[in-house]
């Protein structure tokens, strides 16, 4: 990598010596510019990872998947690592329900007070439960302009704007529930004493779509809810994981005897609501390891885009007698008959149902039939009949098509199409997870359009595909290595999915430099280019997963300064810009507070005579997977604690 004036990168090896410092090579602004040593009051979070703990102690791994629609927890013991349990048992009414690999998103407050939740929630509190929260966490710029008027977030929305609560108070109310739920299942398997007795470490798996500050309010969720709430046996230690990823650790262990070196999977995670697709190179059978080989991608395509255009064919079918109904029937509506009926068995080959039913409310009914409609074109294939609306196939086909699976498969078909440009082959096979993944039609169209490329789709059976990224996120708790010995993680490598970089001031040249960044330093007394960019990580890059990313810079300061303070920005585009245009996006800012002695540091005089002190500092970036990235910083080679380091996702 080409050296930047004021930096110096490497992955995993040492640092080349520095240069001398020289005017030619400095600038008192420092190599990143920082507009203000003072953090932003956003999202601050602590830059390491929460907690640690000995490797060599006994503890408990709690996977937890907080998805759209579902949640699910799995765990399992140091003592046993392998015997991954789910948690079940769920609270409800609905005996059919309690053995469920999840529980329903849901959640329904009395005044402020969160009660009833998951299965809890009965037709009788639709009305007043909230659901879809989880998509709030995003901001308006990150979600898709033909999602952002989605009914399904609007009544989101109105809903929290009642409570006067943000979406993280409510995930952290929902959370609260489950953890609770989680801790009283170990008890109750395993005994109050094992279970006080030993620490957890939890990993919460999150889209690997999301931008990291989504990620930081995740963690503030968690933090709120008590899952890291202080034990008398050890601190909790909290890991996000991205989803696929998660799914990827539990699926390919279990597929692990159809592999062969150098075989080349994807998975599909297709949850409530995003969908995301990555792909896996196994580049060992015994262990086994598999590494990211080309850039993962995702979308808001989830199944709660198909439920909407299942909700809207019915309102715009019934017309004002929608309106009649009340908030139980619509929900009984949609649980019953398309959630647990046609949703799941819809099918297009040739042998299945060619008419689906639904059960009309009787409120739907009072005052006629819709007899005036029937000879209407645009219902003619809806009739109505004896309470009943029959839906042609047809219907039911374009509903899937259209809101969601032609986007499905055009992901599948861009991730194919990569890993052929890149390693000059196909696939060996695309797995099925997630609660949408098991959806018959889903299987059917990918099987249809990718089987006869040489392409196997697998969908595992059962719960399979739903609990998948819960039992990986156990998997990925159990690598962690605490009680049984170093870190060993099955994912060797990723895939970044965005050049980071900084931005710097540097001598102006007017071969490569545009003439609107030129300025002049009057501490050099040169004209230098503001704001070009250093990308020290490109997009598509190979990342090894043990490995931080690092950065070496330095800093001229006049006199003793408390702080030091950087931006690190991100972008999509290929190629990167050289400098900071508008599709550069601060990712966040890094402010660390100084306790160093400066008569210790080096010296260097400006051409004006003013000695200034030689700070030099290392930036470490760790990639977890998605876009889900951490910092630490290290100044005169000594690491500085979390609590002098803050970072601000934007």
């Amino acid at each position: 990598m080409e050296e930047n004036d004021f930096t110096r990168q490497y992955m995993g090896r040492p640092v080349l010596p520095g240069r001398p410092y020289s005017p030619a090579y400095s600038d008192r602004h420092a190599p990143l510019s920082p507009r203000s040593s003072t953090a932003s009051p956003r999202s601050r979070m602590s830059m390491s990872t929460i907690s640690s703990s000995n490797s060599n102690d006994a503890c408990w791994f709690i996977g937890i998947d907080f998805g759209t629609t579902y949640s699910g927890v799995a765990w399992a013991w140091s003592g046993d690592p392998d015997n991954i349990r789910l948690v079940q048992n769920w609270p409800t009414n609905v005996p059919r329900a309690r053995d469920n690999a999840k529980a329903p998103t849901k959640i329904v407050y009395f005044g402020n007070e969160p009660g009833a939740w998951g299965y809890e929630v009965t037709d009788g509190d639709s009305a007043d439960s909230v659901e879809w929260f989880k998509l709030l966490l995003l901001k308006d710029e990150d979600i898709p302009s033909d999602y952002k008027a989605s009914p399904y977030l609007a009544r989101a929305r109105r809903k929290l704007d009642r409570l006067r609560k943000t979406p993280e108070q409510v995930i952290a109310d929902y959370l609260k529930k489950l953890w609770g739920h989680t801790i009283s299942t170990l008890k109750r398997e395993r005994g109050s004493a094992a279970v006080d007795g030993l620490p957890f470490r939890v990993v919460i798996t999150v889209p690997a779509i999301w931008q990291p500050y989504a990620n930081e309010k995740m963690k503030k969720a968690a933090k709120d809810a008590g899952i890291l709430d202080r034990r008398a046996c050890g601190p909790t230690t909290l890991e996000l994981v991205p989803e696929p990823e998660a799914a990827a650790l539990s699926t390919l262990s279990e597929y692990r005897q159809i592999f062969a070196l150098n075989d080349v999977f994807i998975v599909c995670d297709c949850g409530g609501g995003t969908v995301d697709i990555i792909t896996y190179k196994i580049t060992s059978l015994n262990p086994l390891k598999f590494e990211e080989c080309v850039k993962g991608k995702g979308k808001l395509c989830g199944a709660i885009f198909v439920d909407e255009a299942f909700e809207r064919l019915i309102r715009t079918r019934l017309g004002t007698k929608w309106d009649k109904i009340s908030a139980s029937g619509k929900q009984r509506m949609m649980e019953q008959d398309w959630e647990n009926g046609i949703k799941r068995l819809f099918s297009s080959l040739p042998s299945s149902k060619t008419t689906y039913t639904v059960e009309l409310p009787p409120e739907a009914l009072s005052g006629g039939l819709f007899g005036k409609n029937l000879n209407n074109k645009k219902v003619k294939n809806q009739p109505i009949s004896n309470g009943r609306l029959q839906l042609d196939r047809g219907f039911i086909k374009n509903l899937f098509l259209q809101s969601s699976i032609n986007h499905i498969s055009s992901l599948v078909a861009e991730q194919i199409r990569m890993v052929q440009e890149k390693l000059g082959t196909k696939p060996k096979g695309l797995i099925l997870v997630g609660g949408y993944g098991a959806c018959n039609y889903v299987y059917e169209i990918l099987k249809a359009e990718n089987e006869h490329k040489g392409i196997q789709v697998l969908q595992p059976s059962n719960q399979g595909p739903w609990a998948a990224i819960c039992r990986g996120a156990a998997i990925r708790a159990r690598e962690n290595g605490i009680g049984i010995g170093t870190p060993q993680s099955m994912i060797t490598s990723r895939i970044a999915r965005y050049h980071y970089g900084t931005a710097a001031n540097h001598i102006f040249d007017e071969r490569k430099h545009n003439i609107r960044d030129r300025y002049h330093c009057e501490v050099e007394n040169k004209w230098k280019a503001r704001d070009q960019m250093h990308w020290y990580l490109k997009m598509n890059s190979n990342i090894q997963t043990q490995q931080p990313v690092k950065v070496q810079y330095y800093r001229h300061m006049l006199h003793p300064e408390p702080t030091i303070a950087m931006d690190i920005y991100q972008c999509e585009l290929e190629p990167a810009p050289s400098s900071k245009v508008d599709s550069v996006r601060k990712l966040c800012s890094i402010t660390c507070n100084l306790s160093i002695d400066f008569n210790s540091l080096q010296k260097y005089q400006s051409p004006d005579g003013h000695m200034y002190y030689v700070l030099q500092f290392e930036v470490e970036m760790i990639c977890r997977g998605g876009n889900s990235v951490e910092f630490s910083i290290l100044v005169n080679n000594v690491r500085q604690g979390r609590q002098n380091v803050q970072v601000d996702f934007m």
